[in-house]
């Protein structure tokens, strides 16, 4: 399988999707930044070229847009300290016992916090 990663100019490094729960807090942020204004970016020459651009290119910078998107939301999940918690909680439970383990402790986890708040 492919690992999909996202080059930041602004990190000066690439990030892998796999690895995002591993970046700081003010990493993310700054991902974050770079993300909304790339994917922005995109889509905007994404409409001025719509009727010259050839459809593998317009495939390509969809494919671009989304693999942004998925970043962009799993950035700011990983923002949220309590999400972040839960997500390398939900890893660990999954890589000790497997994945329906890990889900049906992820669901405790969240209903319990839900009673606490």
């Amino acid at each position: 399988m492919t690992a999909i990663f996202f080059k930041s100019e602004t990190l000066n490094r690439t990030v892998y999707l796999s690895g995002l729960a591993d970046l700081s807090s003010k990493d993310l942020a700054v991902l974050g930044a770079e993300l909304e204004i790339d994917i922005e970016s995109m889509q905007l020459r994404m409409h001025q070229k719509r009727d010259d651009a050839t459809s593998d290119w317009l495939f390509s910078i969809s494919l671009k847009i989304t693999i942004c998107k998925q970043f962009l939301q799993l950035s700011k999940k990983f923002s949220d300290p309590v999400e972040n918690l839960l997500e390398r909680f939900y890893q660990s439970v999954e890589k000790s016992y497997g994945k329906q383990a890990a889900k049906s402790c992820l669901a405790i986890a969240r209903e319990q916090l839900r009673f606490e708040a």
